[in-house]
């Protein structure tokens, strides 16, 4: 996946909130089999947390699993029809 495609999956996620995408390489440098460098994918939407990790497609997945959980809590947590007609 590209930052491009990132970028914009990101943003249907977001849905009109604040949210940031990050690249970044970590180089380790020179040890037993020469140069490490390692890719940083970073994700972010508003209340939410970072995601961070090697691709896009792992970092936006973490950020999926975040907003569905939420999703799971707000319908466990909505009133049910007895509870609303009784307010």
């Amino acid at each position: 996946m590209t930052w491009e495609q990132a970028k914009e999956r990101l943003g249907k996620l977001a849905r009109g909130r604040y949210h940031v995408i990050k690249f970044g390489l970590t180089n380790y440098g020179e040890g037993i089999n020469g140069v490490r460098i390692e890719p940083e994918c970073s994700v972010y939407i508003d209340k939410y947390n970072y995601c961070t990790a090697k691709t896009w497609e792992t970092a936006l997945s973490m950020m999926e699993d975040q907003l569905m959980g939420d999703l799971v809590n707000d319908v466990e947590q909505a009133p049910t029809g007895e509870a609303v007609a009784n307010e």
